[in-house]
């Protein structure tokens, strides 16, 4: 049997995506999620929080996203596992990371009691329409 690395999850934005570019002027999306996973603890069902730190999203498709993916947004991603090694400090270090090869946003960010959302950004619309074969995601 052939070796398999796909990962899909879904959960909530733990703050606002940040966009950056390499130096040769490609683009990556880096942001984390946290993903809630229902616990019984003493007869009381409660969330335990998992964070996946380190989600990139590169091209194209990460530039037309980034300035959507806020901080509550709850989001598909769809990648691949990778460890990232490096030496710091006279040390190996190692960190896995998800490379997302498709980010889709299932919902609009939380909101609080007062019915504003918990992101320092206002949720942004695209100014004009697209057909449904023309979006990045």
């Amino acid at each position: 049997m052939a070796d398999l690395n796909r990962v899909f999850l879904v959960g909530r934005l733990t703050h606002d995506a940040e966009l950056k570019y390499t130096t040769s002027n490609r683009a990556v999306c880096e942001f984390s999620i946290a993903i809630n996973t229902p616990k019984k603890e003493g007869g009381q069902w409660k969330d335990e929080a998992m964070f996946i730190n380190r989600i990139s999203f590169w091209g194209e498709r990460a530039e037309a996203v980034a300035e959507y993916l806020l901080k509550g947004k709850l989001v598909f991603v769809e990648g691949k596992l990778r460890m990232d090694e490096w030496e710091q400090d006279g040390q190996k270090r190692r960190m896995l990371k998800v490379v997302a090869f498709n980010v889709q946003i299932l919902s609009s960010p939380r909101t609080d009691s007062t019915g504003g959302a918990l992101s320092d950004k206002p949720f942004k619309k695209p100014d004009e329409k697209l057909p449904d074969d023309d979006l990045p995601f």
